[in-house]
């Protein structure tokens, strides 16, 4: 990647054919990452993108933490001379994501529409993934061209518009149904049944035996298919409640990066800290572009290792400014090691980002000042009328780590058993994380998290 140094103009040009921005008699070189960023906001200008779209477009069917975002938005700030404090190209919306505010950039004899450029951008992020994916086994007809279509059409839109997932599916069916000897728009459909599951489980429950059908009888044509595996994997612990049950999978998924990633999370929540830290520092060795430090910070909170977790994060210190994760992690730490003041300043910071208006906060001082952080998390539990997500979940998750941290420990087990039985994801990890420490000795506390059954023995 050239690193030129310029001064920023109006009249970049980019290139699409070799992922180039010129100026005059200047050309700056993008990579991979940096190029689908710019042409996603680009097709989006004076839109806000989301952090959900950017991670669909740049990293799909992966989970990386918000850090992948801010190394290619920081990297791609740089090439254009711009500043995160006066953005002149791009502009962050605290909370939301990113816009392009810069002027129109030209394109050099595009040769597509911009959204058909900005689909291949993202098939060729894809093509090293897909490509692993598909059986050398055997040779399948091709599609014929309306089947291609349709096929990239519903990618494209899973991957870029998390609202578009029906219409991905509305797509990708009929070709399941004619194409039954095609494996990759099996796993695409699971992908999107899935991603239906987790964002209402209630509403889209029958898309559970739908995913599961899809991912069994492609396991069983190829059963090393790496992204089948890490989905069916994803599908029994998140929506089945069923960790133990898949671990198989997630080790099947190995040694991709995501599947390092996802086992190092079955390992975090079954308390094998280090196997987790192995597996989660192989990832960021295999993703250069989800390093994250908030991840190794993570591991070393939950296994009280609280100085190295501040080490670990004051590294990403320089690139924190817009990153809600990155505070909300500097808080846990400051309050596991006492550091109440820090603590409380970090959780404003992500109040504000949150939505929380300057009188809902000044709330919060006053209960900070008259009784501390218990004080701060009894007006959570009892008077916030936002109830946003701050770095503690959702209810009832969050009603219960307030209620921990606020002393009501009785209380707090009710809104377990309640985030228990709504299957909320956080769940999984209750049994490591040190917000409950107080309540080990709690029998009903016990009690739950035996019925949870996921802690190594």
């Amino acid at each position: 990647m050239a690193t030129v140094n310029i001064i920023p103009k109006p009249d970049w040009v980019l290139n699409h054919q070799h992922q180039q921005l010129h100026s005059n008699q200047r050309v700056i070189s993008l990579d991979d990452k940096q190029y689908a960023l710019l042409t996603l906001l680009m097709t989006h200008a004076s839109q806000d993108v989301t952090k959900e779209q950017i991670f669909n477009a740049l990293w799909p069917g992966r989970v990386v933490s918000e850090d992948a975002i801010y190394v290619t938005v920081n990297g791609l700030r740089k090439l254009l001379g711009d500043s995160v404090k006066q953005p002149r190209y791009i502009k962050t919306v605290s909370g939301v994501g990113y816009r392009w505010v810069g002027p129109n950039i030209g394109e050099d004899k595009p040769l597509l529409p911009r959204y058909l450029i900005l689909s291949a951008a993202l098939c060729l992020l894809g093509v090293v993934l897909l490509g692993s994916q598909f059986s050398i086994s055997s040779a399948p007809e091709p599609m014929s061209p309306e089947q291609a279509e349709n096929f990239k059409k519903a990618r494209y839109l899973l991957n870029n518009d998390p609202t578009a997932v029906a219409q991905s599916i509305a797509l990708l069916q009929p070709l399941t149904l004619t194409r039954s000897d095609l494996t990759e728009p099996q796993v695409w459909l699971a992908d999107a049944y899935l991603r239906q599951l987790l964002a209402d489980r209630q509403r889209n429950a029958r898309n559970r035996n739908r995913a599961h059908a899809l991912l069994t009888s492609v396991l069983a044509k190829i059963p090393e298919h790496v992204q089948a595996n890490l989905l069916m994997a994803q599908l029994i612990m998140l929506i089945d409640f069923d960790p133990l049950a898949a671990g198989h999978y997630f080790k099947a998924a190995l040694p991709s990066a995501q599947g390092h990633h996802w086992y190092g999370q079955y390992l975090l929540a079954r308390g094998d800290f280090q196997g987790a830290l192995e597996h989660i520092e192989q990832y960021r060795l295999l993703e250069a572009n989800g390093y994250s430090s908030e991840s190794v910070a993570w591991v070393y909170t939950m296994s009280q290792r609280h100085e190295a977790a501040l080490n670990a994060l004051l590294k990403l210190q320089p690139y924190s400014d817009s990153n809600r994760f990155y505070h909300t992690c500097l808080r846990t730490v400051y309050e596991q090691l006492g550091e109440y003041d820090k603590a409380f300043a970090e959780m404003k910071w992500v109040m504000q980002d949150a939505g929380y208006s300057s009188q809902l906060i000044a709330q919060a001082e006053l209960a900070f000042n008259r009784d501390g952080l218990p004080g701060v998390y009894r007006w959570l539990l009892h008077e916030d009328p936002l109830r946003a997500e701050i770095g503690h979940y959702t209810p009832p998750m969050s009603l219960a780590r307030y209620a921990v941290m606020a002393g009501e420990h009785e209380l707090a087990v009710t809104y377990l058993n309640q985030a228990f039985e709504a299957r909320q994801q956080a769940m999984l990890w209750a049994a490591v994380d040190p917000v409950f420490t107080p309540l080990h000795k709690y029998s009903p506390y016990q009690s739950l998290m035996q019925r949870l059954g996921i802690l190594a023995h």
